[in-house]
């Protein structure tokens, strides 16, 4: 365990030390903090996730990138959230890896509009990065990594993808397959 450059990797910081794990990014689609503790830990010992409401489809599958038909989607409601809380770590995301819901048709509700946000209390959440009108995952099953754009030296308990905007169906459902920071 040694600390490194932040560029192109994630940091995790075990609690209550300054010890930190470095996973680089390989620029392999869904290799990144969530894949490392699933394959080095009892994941539900290390990450739970949870979202603003639960409309169609299993939330826990959100973190498992061997489920391409999970159609996980929250209400159509503006402001819909999926919260990602490192239970016994603090992370310096990078990167953030999507994969859109297999959906096809053409006003299916893929992301758009969101902000990646991270917090240590969930009062108070700091601005990563912003997408705004973004169309990289309009269609199904389509998988984008997304630099952070503001990358700070700040490590975060939390991580939030906010949908600040409609989606690519012109509503408010928060819909994705995985997600990997």
């Amino acid at each position: 365990i040694k600390k490194r450059q932040r560029q192109n990797k994630t940091k995790t910081k075990t609690k209550n030390t300054k010890k930190f794990i470095d996973i680089p990014y390989s620029n392999k689609n869904f290799e990144g903090i969530i894949d490392y503790f699933s394959k080095h830990s009892n994941i539900e010992e290390e990450i739970k996730i949870t979202s603003s409401s639960i409309d169609e489809g299993d939330l826990q599958k959100v973190l498992q990138t061997n489920y391409p038909n999970n159609e996980f989607h929250t209400k159509n409601e503006p402001n819909s959230w999926i919260c990602i809380e490192f239970i016994q770590h603090q992370i310096k995301p990078t990167n953030c890896t999507i994969r859109s819901n297999n959906w096809s048709n053409g006003r299916a509700s893929h992301p758009q509009n969101w902000i990646i946000e991270g917090s240590n209390d969930l009062a108070r959440w700091e601005k990563l990065s912003e997408e705004k009108n973004n169309l990289t995952l309009k269609g199904p099953n389509i998988v984008h990594t997304f630099p952070i754009q503001n990358q700070t030296d700040q490590a975060f308990k939390y991580i939030r993808i906010f949908q600040n905007g409609p989606s690519c169906g012109c509503n408010n459902y928060l819909c994705l397959n995985c997600i990997e920071i």
